[in-house]
């Protein structure tokens, strides 16, 4: 997958694996659990991350000066607390920062990874807290949701200080490698 971004034009960025629980949540527009580091050194890394797409949104902040569009991606482990239960899981994220950043661009992206792969994937109509309403599905593949793709909503945009529409994707890739198995 990673050669595969490569020859979509997917700038591959590695974050840390701690991050602070604002980012994740607050900034994210989110209510989600995070599993929080015991005495942790600092507050700017004091949770383990439950998804990818904050930190790549870190990234284009910290990166704005830069020329556009910004196209960046990453596969890795992140931390996902459900019904009261950890794990870990690999996921793909991506994120699209450009004037005319659209539903439908990180759709067709999700379409040509999955087309690239030999599955078929569609979306399903979805509510997420750090998308536009409307303009956000989840990933479905072989039945199963796997991930979610839309245009981020305004108010998260503003909270990474971001003045630049951005797109994003992000999907696990254990599951999608259990079906790809299949």
């Amino acid at each position: 997958i990673a050669d595969l971004l490569i020859g979509l034009d997917i700038t591959e960025v590695s974050t840390y694996h701690l991050t602070n629980k604002e980012t994740q949540t607050t900034c994210m527009n989110s209510k989600s659990e995070c599993i929080d580091i015991i005495n942790p050194k600092s507050e700017e890394y004091n949770v383990l991350r439950n998804q990818l797409l904050p930190s790549l949104l870190e990234v284009i902040k910290n990166n704005k000066h830069n020329e556009y569009p910004q196209k960046i991606g990453e596969i890795a482990v992140v931390f996902p607390t459900e019904k009261g239960k950890h794990h870990e899981e690999t996921r793909l994220a991506i994120a699209i920062a450009d004037t005319t950043a659209s539903f439908t661009q990180i759709k067709q992206l999700s379409d040509a990874i999955c087309s690239s792969l030999g599955i078929t994937c569609s979306t399903k109509e979805a509510d997420h807290p750090s998308f536009i309403p409307g303009r956000v599905a989840k990933l479905v593949i072989n039945g199963k949701e796997l991930g979610y793709l839309g245009e981020l909503h305004p108010k998260v945009l503003k909270n990474f200080q971001l003045e630049m529409p951005v797109t994003a994707l992000e999907l696990n890739l254990q599951e999608l490698n259990k079906i790809k198995d299949n």
